[in-house]
C-alpha cells in the first residue's frame, strides 16, 4: 500500500480537501442526520457523536496504514462533506464521498473527486485505476461520476453492504490515460 504525505494542498477556488480532525466531529453527526446521505452510504444509522469518533479513528489508522485517504470537503473554511480514496493494492483505488444537505447542488461533489483522483495519479505513480461504485438509484451519484470523467462500466449485483443488506451498484472507472 502506498505511504501518504504528511501534508496535502488540495484546492480548487474556495473549495479544500484536508484531512478529518477531531474538530470536526459535530459538523459529521450534524451532517449525518440527513436521512437521505444515510439511504445512500453504509454509515450507521442512528448517527451519533459515538459513530463520528469512530469514523475519525478509523481514518487516522488507515492515514497511517495507507490504505485509504480519507478527507474533509471543507468550502471557505467550512466542513460541507467527506471523499476518501481507498487503495486496494498499488494500482488500484476507489472514489467514495457524501456531502451535507446545504451543500449540494454546487458542484462541490464533482470538483473534489476531481482533486482527489488528480491527486491519486500524480502521487502515486502504480495507480492506474480508479473505480466509484454508486448504489443503483442514486442518480445524483452517477451524474458527479460522469461529471467527474469516469465510464460506467455496468451493474455489479449485490456488490455493497448496507444496513444488512447487499445493494447492486454501478460501476464507474477512471483509467491514468483518461
Amino acid at each position: 500500500m502506498p505511504a501518504f504525505p504528511g501534508s496535502l494542498d488540495l484546492r480548487d477556488g474556495e473549495l479544500e480537501l484536508r484531512r478529518l480532525l477531531p474538530t470536526d466531529r459535530d459538523a459529521i453527526v450534524a451532517a449525518c442526520q440527513d436521512p437521505e446521505l444515510l439511504r445512500w452510504t453504509a454509515l450507521p444509522e442512528p448517527f451519533t457523536a459515538d459513530s463520528a469518533r469512530g469514523l475519525l479513528e478509523e481514518a487516522a489508522r488507515a492515514w497511517y496504514d495507507g490504505t485509504v485517504a480519507e478527507l474533509a470537503i471543507v468550502v471557505d473554511g467550512a466542513f460541507v462533506g467527506a471523499t476518501h480514496l481507498a487503495f486496494y493494492d498499488d494500482w488500484r483505488a476507489s472514489v467514495a464521498y457524501w456531502l451535507a444537505p446545504e451543500a449540494r447542488g454546487r458542484g462541490y461533489v464533482t470538483r473534489a473527486v476531481r482533486l482527489v483522483t488528480r491527486w491519486g495519479f500524480e502521487t502515486f505513480e502504480s495507480l492506474n485505476r480508479i473505480e466509484l461504485w454508486s448504489i443503483v438509484g442514486n442518480e445524483a451519484s452517477d451524474a458527479v461520476a460522469r461529471r467527474a470523467g469516469f465510464t460506467e462500466e455496468g451493474v455489479l449485483r449485490s456488490r455493497f453492504p448496507a444496513r444488512g443488506e447487499y445493494k447492486d451498484v454501478r460501476c464507474f472507472s477512471l483509467l491514468r490515460e483518461d
